[in-house]
This record gives C-alpha cells, structure tokens and sequence, in this order.
C-alpha cells in the first residue's frame, strides 16, 4: 500500500472528490457495505459518524478517527490519510520505451479491457512480433469492484461520460507504460466484456443492465482513436472485437480465438474465471456460451481481508504436516487475501475438517495468519458464504451449457481457463472446493486469452474472419429460463 496525505477541500463530495482524482476504489460503489475505503481524517470536520460507520468500523478505529471515505463529508477542509494500491505492472517483453526499430515505425497495440485490470501488447505490425506487454488497474474501480455498480452509475447525469473518461484515463496511462512513441501507433484492437465495450465508446449501458440484457451492438465497431482520447495520430483505426451476445463480450470472442476453438475439437469448453464467469461449450459446430454473475470474490472483493493481487496478499495456502503455510507476495507482512489463495485457504479448512460439507465454519473466524491483536488475516462465515455462491454459479453454468447442447458432462473433452487469474489457479484445490468438476481431462490455464485474440486480430485478416465464424457459431444459453441452473445452482452450493 502507497500512504498518501490528500486535502480534500470544505463542501466537496469526498468520495466524488476522491473518485474524480483517481485516488481511492470503491468496491462496493461508495454504498458503504465493503469497508474496503477506510482511512483516517487527519484534520478537520467530517461530520458525524453515519450508521453504516457504526456498524462497520471497531471502537478502535473510531478513537483514532478512521472513516469509511464514502460516507463523511468535508464540513470544513479536511486532510486525509489515503491507502492506494501501487499499480502492478507485468512485462512478458524486453522493453520498448524508444522506436519501434521498424523502417516505416508502424505500431500496433492490442487491449484487454478487463473489470480489474487493463493489459495492452504493443506489437510491430511489420513484423508481427510482440515487443512489450503491461498490466495496470483499471481506474474505474473508483466507482465500483463490479460492472453492475458501474452500470448503475451511468444511469446518473453524465455517468456515461464520466465512465468513459475514467476508462481512456487507464488506457492513457497503459500506453503510456508500453510505449513513448504514441504517435508511431497506426492501429488498435480493443477486447472487452459487452458493458466495458460500450464504456470505452461513450455507448449508453441501460440496456444492458437489465433483461433480455440487449447491447447497443453486436458487430464489430470501427472508430478514430484519437477522437476517443488516445494521444495517437488522428485517423488512427480503433477495432473492437464483436459481441457475441448481449451478456457475452469481445472478450471471450477473443479468447475463442485464442484457443483456436474449432481446431481443439467437440467437447471443448472454456471457462474465464472473473467477475462475470462466462463459459463456453464447442457442440456440433455450435458454440454454447453464457455468463453467470460470479462476483468479484475471486478478484479479493467482498471477502473480510480480500484483496488485489498485489505486495502484502497472500497468494498461496497450503498443509504440511497438519500446520497452514502461506505465500505473501512481496515477502511481507500479510495485509490480507488475494483470490487464488482464497481457494486455496477453503480446500486447506476442508481437509482440516475446519468447513463442514454444507459450508459451515467453525468458529467465528478462522486466522490464516497472525491473531486479532496482530491484526492478522482472516476469513469469515460470510467469507465462505461469498465462495459457495461464486463457485455454484461457475459449475451450475458450466452444468447449463453442456445441457443446452444436449450433451452430457462425459463429453467434456478437454477445460481451458483463461484470464490471469487461471494462471495462479492450483487445479487439485479448484477440484477439492467444487469449482471445477473432477473428470479425467486436461485443464489448462492460457492466461490472457482475450488479449491474445486481441493481438491475432490485429495482425491477421484471417484472424478477423475466424472471429466472425465464432460470432455466427455463438448460442446464448439463457440461465434465468434454464431449470437446470437453478436446480445445479443449489445442488452445487454445498462441498464435495
């Protein structure tokens, strides 16, 4: 965590204030029921404690006058103490800060437009090759850990621009970090979930809200980058990977793409484990896909310590010897949870017989590391509570789709998991807590897939006739008309 003191000027919204300058997420949209935003008033008024305050924070926290930021409100000029995650970013190339190299110095740069995170890859399109690739945290956290939240504060006066603004702010940022030769790039692909597409357009998200979830568009939509906000060249082409259906984006379309889905043969299905778990079956030529609302659980939102994947997190659990070891990144002290861990903490309490079948906890709290006076890590009743739903929803889509193509889950031929997430993924603790079903077939993990898709567009006219064929091959499997998803959806909510 960054520690930064910030003013915050009398009469301002403070979370509006704190949004609009980019300085603090909001997981659960500033409705103050994460208490993910707490922070302590340094000087000045913030009025008076409201009930959520009262409920969430320890009277601890309060003697030493931390607040929840979404909540208060700058009665006079207020000096805060603002805990911002450090940006993480990952390069897989050798960096490429200058010139391409190329004679005609024509770049390409493919995006990933996830909830979480945005990644880019910054390609020569003479050659093809990859040159850099960087992830950072998408900005629009501020307004909330979940699209939903997102989505809802559109509906606000002038929500939608600010979303896209908040959003071209990462990506600015993003180009920023992968190159300083903006202006060489000559094209660019974007990828993203149906609701990040729209935000990234300036399109009008209402629709897509609420049943039958209908986006403004399908097709793939052509527009000037630097009309958009990107400091590139004007006329410089931006391509979006097409929507497959109104819940189901250009990112999986891209992911599809990536696992060269026609090639991997009849049987193949594709979960990517994020904040919406979209999954896709390949039948008899058709492609069964549909997206069930996950949560960001996985992602460290919604969990007592969770938390981003970042120093501090503890990113692995495991037993030995009847005792729990864990990994922090960072080799530091544990600040709390990352996703992957949090599965890998659930399978650990099972074997301890610690979680019983149905999900219970004993015991008020479990301690992964430290104590209470430590202010250690923890996970909770609710914790687990949280885990069941996201990992009941993922294997009761999973369950829907085989079932729409009429096929059974023997017919499973082969998982593959895209998104970063699946790369940290320990396959026997997924297993061991259900969120992946036990078959004798190959899991694989193809990290970012959807920025791979991303990057093949940009490069291959091929490419971008494949992704049509996925498009016309692409059914929707409804879940909220599927019988079997309710009865899977509370058949899976218990432990193998």
């Amino acid at each position: 965590m960054e520690e930064r003191k910030i003013r915050c000027p009398k009469g301002a919204d403070v979370k509006e204030f704190l949004r609009e300058n980019s300085l603090l997420f909001f997981d659960c949209g500033g409705r103050g029921t994460c208490g993910k935003c707490r922070g302590r008033v340094l000087k000045g008024d913030a009025g008076k404690l409201t009930k959520e305050e009262e409920t969430l924070l320890t009277e601890k926290e309060k003697a030493e006058n931390v607040r929840l930021f979404c909540q208060i409100r700058a009665v006079t000029d207020l000096e805060l103490s603002v805990e911002r995650e450090k940006p993480v970013f990952v390069s897989e190339y050798p960096e490429q800060k200058g010139s391409c190299g190329c004679q005609e110095k024509r770049l390409g740069l493919a995006l990933d437009m996830g909830t979480t995170t945005l990644a880019g890859l910054l390609v020569d399109l003479e050659t093809g090759r990859a040159l850099a690739e960087k992830t950072v945290w998408n900005p629009q956290g501020c307004y909330g850990a979940d699209i939903i939240s997102r989505m809802q504060y559109c509906l606000q006066p002038g929500g939608t621009e600010r979303m896209q603004e908040k959003l071209i702010e990462g990506l600015r940022e993003l180009l920023g970090c992968l190159t300083g030769q903006a202006e060489e790039i000559a094209r660019i692909t974007a990828a993203g979930n149906s609701a990040m597409t729209h935000f990234l357009l300036g399109r009008k998200t209402d629709t897509l809200a609420y049943a039958p979830f209908q986006p403004e568009f399908f097709d793939s939509q052509n527009v000037d980058a630097e009309k958009l906000g990107f400091p590139v060249p004007k006329g410089t082409e931006l391509l979006t990977l097409p929507l497959l259906q109104g819940q189901i984006g250009g990112d999986i379309t891209g992911a599809l793409l990536s696992v060269d889905i026609f090639e991997k043969g009849e049987g193949t299905l594709l979960f990517d484990l994020g904040t919406n778990g979209e999954i896709a079956f390949y039948w008899k030529g058709k492609i069964y896909v549909c997206s069930t609302a996950a949560g960001p659980a996985l992602e460290g939102a919604g969990i007592s310590c969770g938390m981003r994947a970042q120093a501090g997190a503890i990113e692995s659990v495991w037993l030995t010897g009847g005792n729990i070891f864990t990994k922090v990144i960072g080799n530091r002290k544990a600040e709390g949870i990352c996703g992957s861990a949090l599965i890998d903490a659930v399978s650990v309490l099972l074997d301890l017989g610690k979680i019983h079948p149905d999900g219970y906890l004993e015991g008020d709290r479990f301690f992964l590391s430290g104590t209470e006076e430590s202010g250690g890590v923890f996970l909770t009743q609710e914790d687990i509570r949280q885990y069941q739903l996201v990992k009941a929803a993922i294997r009761a889509g999973m369950e829907a789709v085989v079932h729409a193509a009429d096929a059974e889950q023997k017919d499973i031929s082969g998982i593959y998991i895209a998104g970063a997430f699946g790369n940290s993924l320990r396959k026997r603790n997924a297993v061991r807590t259900g969120l992946l079903p036990d078959l004798s077939v190959e899991i694989t993990a193809v990290g970012n897939a959807s920025l791979k898709g991303a990057a093949l567009v940009l490069v291959s006219e091929n490419a971008r006739k494949y992704v049509k064929k996925i498009q016309d091959s692409a059914v929707l499997v409804p879940l909220a008309e599927a019988e079997e998803f309710k009865e899977a959806y509370i058949r899976e909510m218990g432990f193998p």
